[in-house]
């Protein structure tokens, strides 16, 4: 079933891991079998709590450019990463915004 989801083209991912074994049939056809075996082992131990099948869907969807890096990170990793980004991000806001209040000219208001 997943051949033929996955030669078709008939399925959503809806979740991550509904790609698992769809990448592990396909790493299986390019030959790497290795990576495919490494794939295997890593989802094994969730088989019985996860669906690693993607639904099927009714007509084929659009297939999305694969990115030409890849990155794998570990999710404790992937954290500090976004969390580093993320205060990176906030530090620049600041930074612009204390800017913004300086280069303009204070307004006064004259109330009567």
């Amino acid at each position: 079933r997943v051949t033929e989801l996955l030669h078709s083209g008939r399925y959503r991912l809806v979740h991550a891991e509904h790609g698992a074994l769809m990448a592990y049939v396909w790493l299986l056809e390019q030959g790497d079998v290795e990576a495919a075996q490494r794939v295997m082992m890593a989802i094994a131990p969730l088989m019985d709590r996860l669906q690693f099948v993607p639904p099927a869907a009714a007509e084929q969807q659009q297939v999305m450019e694969m990115p030409t890096r890849t990155c794998l990170l570990t999710v404790g990793n992937l954290v500090r990463t976004l969390e580093r980004k993320k205060e990176r991000y906030e530090s620049s806001l600041k930074c612009r915004h204390e800017h913004f209040l300086r280069s303009v000219a204070p307004v006064k208001l004259h109330l009567q």
